[in-house]
């Protein structure tokens, strides 16, 4: 992907570790080359 967007795929799969990265997730937003994925697991 030269020259392009990068993914940062961000796995989790409960409620709590949701939580924990939603401040991650919001920080690597801001940053103009990266594309944050979030890859649900669905665990309980």
């Amino acid at each position: 992907m030269e020259g392009g967007m990068k993914r940062v795929v961000l796995a989790f799969g409960t409620r709590p570790e949701a939580t924990k990265m939603a401040p991650v997730y919001l920080a690597l937003k801001e940053i103009p080359y990266l594309k944050p994925l979030v890859l649900l697991t669905g665990q309980h």
